[in-house]
């Protein structure tokens, strides 16, 4: 057939025009993308490097980017979210307010301006926030959500994984002021709800919600979402469930910093060779002996550490809280420590936390010992079957007196908790049946209940009446954080084949990808073919809730002089949910070939049916 001059599409049509997205595509990956998702988003055109740890947007890129906001917008109006948008600089003033800058770490950016003033480059927004709603917001009653999707900069010591951890990223992030403590809850419960319904129900991907700590961010209380992937870089401990359990549902699921597990059967949960109920928090009167045999216990716990001998039962490890405070950790010697709950043992020393060694010991520093309770079982033995005898006497010559109720002061005390890191096949602290399981996740989101933490040292204050008087009080606040970047990663991450990406149709770039083969021009009967049909599929609404709906998006591969096998494997490659192959069997039976890019499997059916065909496709 003779073709005529190529003829363009008016700008206005409802499809668009492969000839005119910038997709620049790669044969290969380069050798430092190690992951799934980074190789993908570069071979695929989403995505190029600009620097260390950062990364240009591509335009494939920023339309899943914006239809992820557009989901995440849609959920926060639902929870009464506004939206605001906050500058991405902000004043070291405002973090000497909070207190966060004493205790700021080398990945927060940090520049100077023309006037010597630090500045930040901001990784969240408590501070700002905080002092807007102090100077601007003054409510007895409703509860203020305020959110914003933005960039954010950690100088990351080592960026990798493409787009799961940058220095320069896209997040969520919501900041919570309440007027009490019940209202902050059903804050956090209706924020935790939200994602929930993101991450699972909208997005469909395998995400678990874990218990999680706090961090320097601060608070009480805090959970994270994870994206479940072998490349994920936190680890997870959740229970498993038993064939015999009565709760075979245990939700029960933490990082590994904040899981705890037992040790032991529930029918074995009193034996032991220590009862240390009367031990907890307890001081014990001031002695240097005391204190010496501690020394003494503690430079043999450190020995069993550095060799391989088993005589002693236990390991001691050491950590200093500022000068002059030593804390010396005993735990079965087949366990490690775990710092977070060390930290919380400390209160306002936790932040000052240090491994330490006994050459910061002096006869007038101040000792806390904690003891992990595996200690306190008759399990607790070496490998010689004989119990921890010189621990065992050491409590109970420290056992504090009665003293009438009186607080005593001492340089000494001693506290029996769970010290230790929590392990795989440890017992669930939950249901106290079923087994932990060990996993990896991408960490997604995060949600803080912040209590006071901030709006009392920032001076962010409502009203009340009591006995007829106005009263100031802080605020109740809560964080919550979602990291849009990283969410579409970690979508890559989960959602892939050896052919490319598998995007989920809510997110797509494109719904459909329509593809002429054979047609060498746009006057091609083939090529006129596929216009009409990529006309008529643009007009589709595309529901995928009651509350997410628009227009079916429609791309149309126009490069008639490209070859159909670049054209066929660049689709597979992007990912596009649906494929519409206008060829010989539309030239012969009037037949089209529909691939979905999930299953794989091709259906042929006549034009005219692919409304209805689409219509049962996208209402799965």
């Amino acid at each position: 057939m003779r073709c005529h001059a190529l003829k363009h599409i008016s700008s206005v049509s409802s499809y668009a025009l492969r000839s005119r997205v910038w997709i620049p595509t790669l044969k290969a990956a380069p050798i430092e993308a190690a992951v799934p998702s980074y190789q993908l988003l570069l071979r695929a055109g989403f995505i190029r490097k600009s620097g260390h740890g950062t990364f240009a947007m591509l335009p494939l890129a920023t339309r899943v980017l914006q239809k992820l906001e557009d989901i995440i917008d849609t959920e926060m109006e639902k929870i009464n979210g506004n939206k605001c948008d906050l500058p991405a600089i902000v004043s070291s003033d405002l973090w000497k307010l909070s207190d966060r800058w004493r205790s700021r770490t080398s990945e927060l950016f940090t520049f100077r301006d023309r006037r010597n003033n630090e500045q930040i480059l901001a990784p969240t927004h408590e501070e700002p926030m905080t002092a807007l709603v102090a100077q601007h917001h003054n409510s007895t009653h409703e509860s203020l959500r305020l959110y914003q999707i933005g960039k954010k900069y950690r100088d990351e010591v080592r960026p990798r994984f493409g787009l799961l951890r940058a220095r320069e990223f896209i997040m969520k992030d919501m900041y919570s002021f309440d007027t009490n403590y019940s209202n902050a809850v059903t804050t956090y419960d209706a924020v935790i709800g939200s994602y929930k319904r993101i991450l699972q129900q909208i997005l469909r991907l395998p995400v678990v919600q874990v218990q999680a700590d706090t961090g320097d961010i601060g608070g009480n209380f805090s959970h994270e979402f994870h994206v479940l992937a072998s490349v994920g870089e936190d680890g997870i401990l959740s229970c498993s469930g038993t064939p015999n359990s009565t709760n075979k549902e245990c939700s029960y699921a933490a990082n590994v910093e904040k899981a705890q597990g037992l040790l032991y059967e529930p029918k074995e949960k009193n034996a032991g060779i220590l009862q240390s109920g009367d031990l907890r928090n307890s001081a014990v009167k001031d002695d240097t002996a005391y204190h010496n045999l501690w020394i003494s216990l503690a430079r043999a716990g450190q020995t069993n550490n550095t060799t391989d001998s088993s005589q002693i039962p236990y390991a001691c490890e050491l950590f200093s809280a500022g000068q002059g405070y030593m804390i010396l950790v005993f735990l079965r010697s087949d366990r490690k420590v775990n710092e977070i709950s060390i930290k919380m043992q400390l209160d306002d020393r936790g932040n000052s936390l240090r491994r330490a060694d006994l050459a910061y010991w002096t006869e007038s520093s101040k000792l806390r010992v904690l003891i992990d309770d595996s200690l306190m079982l008759g399990s607790s033995v070496a490998n010689n079957g004989e119990p921890s005898h010189s621990l065992h006497e050491a409590i109970q010559a420290a056992q504090v007196e009665p003293n009438d109720g009186k607080t005593l002061e001492s340089s000494l005390s001693i506290s029996i908790g769970n010290y230790r890191l929590a392990e795989e096949e440890d017992i669930c602290p939950h249901c106290k049946e079923g087994l932990l399981k060990a996993s990896r996740g991408i960490e997604v989101a995060h949600a803080f209940y912040l209590g006071q933490r901030y709006s009392n040292s920032m001076n962010a204050l409502h009203s009340r009446i009591s006995e007829g008087s106005v009263v100031k009080e802080p605020y109740e606040m809560g964080c919550f954080g979602l990291g849009v970047s990283r969410l579409l990663a970690a979508i890559v991450e989960t959602s892939h084949d050896k052919n490319g990406i598998q995007w989920p149709g809510v997110i797509a770039p494109y719904h459909i990808i329509v593809l002429a083969i054979g047609a060498t021009c746009v006057d091609h009967p083939l090529a006129i073919g596929a216009n009409k049909i990529a006309a008529q599929l643009s007009q589709m609404p595309f529901v995928a809730s009651s509350t997410l709906s628009g227009s079916v998006h429609v791309i149309l591969d126009d490069r008639w002089q490209t070859s159909a096998g670049v054209k066929l494997v660049e689709s597979e490659l992007i990912g596009y949910p649906y494929r519409v192959v206008i060829g010989k069997q539309y030239a012969t039976a009037r037949l089209v070939e529909v691939q979905n890019r999930l299953t794989m499997e091709k259906t042929f059916i006549k034009p005219e049916e692919l409304p209805a065909y689409f219509e049962d496709q996208f209402a799965e």
